[in-house]
């Protein structure tokens, strides 16, 4: 005979927030104020995180809707959503799209730092101290190999390493000895992400130079 099962409510969606049509173009509002109105752009894979308050966040992004004359033109603002009270915040970037990078000093926050406009599957992280960090994707140059960290806190990105140039291939060393000359390579579809708990990144796989799929681990 098998036992009674006591079921509470089942698994159910609700919708939050956000208009019930699709291509919606974004409404920005004022940079740094949340609001119910405020909300970004339909967009296929928009970097990604949830940080140490569990806030949302999302960045850049393709938008189908958005094409300049059959070209693809990502956006590069940075989101905040506030789950609790449901709102909104156009944190930082252009209400742009189709922006280069601008890398700065590498290991240097400044302002006028910014990833540029990213998409189709950005890999990212959230560390320890609530930073976040985000590797390759599309941006405006190819597919891109650098990782960078925001500081939400003094609202500045950093490019913490890899190259300012677009579509280099992996440089793969000796198999589990780090080295400052080894890098992934560019990346994007790229969303098997980790923090372990001694604070590593961990990546695994995604799409390179000519498609190419890889099927690597790297930390």
């Amino acid at each position: 005979m098998l036992p009674m099962l006591n079921r509470a409510q089942g698994g159910t969606w609700v919708w939050m927030a956000g208009p019930n049509t699709y291509n919606e173009p974004p409404v920005y509002g004022i940079p740094g104020v949340p609001s119910t109105t405020n909300n970004p752009p339909a967009t296929y894979e928009s970097a990604n995180w949830v940080d140490l308050q569990g806030n949302f966040w999302v960045y850049g992004g393709f938008s189908p809707s958005n094409n300049v004359f059959g070209i693809e033109a990502p956006y590069c603002a940075l989101w905040k959503f506030d789950p609790v009270a449901l709102t909104w915040t156009w944190v930082k970037g252009p209400d742009t799209t189709n922006q280069y990078p601008v890398y700065g000093t590498q290991g240097v926050p400044a302002p006028n730092n910014t990833p540029g406009s990213r998409s189709y599957g950005t890999i990212t992280w959230t560390d320890s101290q609530g930073a976040l960090w985000l590797y390759g994707g599309i941006n405006g140059e190819g597919v891109g190999e650098d990782l960078w960290k925001y500081d939400i806190g003094t609202n500045e990105w950093t490019w913490m390493s890899g190259s300012d140039f677009a579509d280099e291939t992996p440089v793969y060393g000796t198999r589990t000895v780090a080295s400052d000359s080894s890098i992934p390579g560019c990346r994007s579809e790229c969303t098997a992400g980790w923090v372990d708990l001694e604070g590593n990144f961990w990546l695994f796989g995604g799409i390179g130079l000519n498609d190419w799929s890889y099927g690597d681990l790297w930390k």
